[in-house]
């Protein structure tokens, strides 16, 4: 998602599939560092889905913890 609209976000550095992909890591483990952003509507959108599917995968994780015990 992020590659196919990475017009959308801004860096120091050129943004390209290596910065987006460390972009999507960052926010999937709820890092959000700050130095890849977006002023669209669109792309902070596509963000806020990113967070919420890293939280959902964290308490997924926790919650089969005793099973896997």
């Amino acid at each position: 998602m992020f590659d196919g609209s990475g017009a959308r976000f801004q860096s120091n550095n050129l943004v390209d599939f290596s910065t987006l992909l460390y972009f999507s890591g960052s926010t999937f483990l709820t890092l959000g560092l700050g130095d890849v952003t977006t002023p669209d509507t669109i792309g902070r959108f596509i963000v806020i889905l990113v967070v919420a599917t890293g939280y959902i995968f964290l308490g997924l994780m926790i919650t089969y913890m005793p099973a896997l015990h």
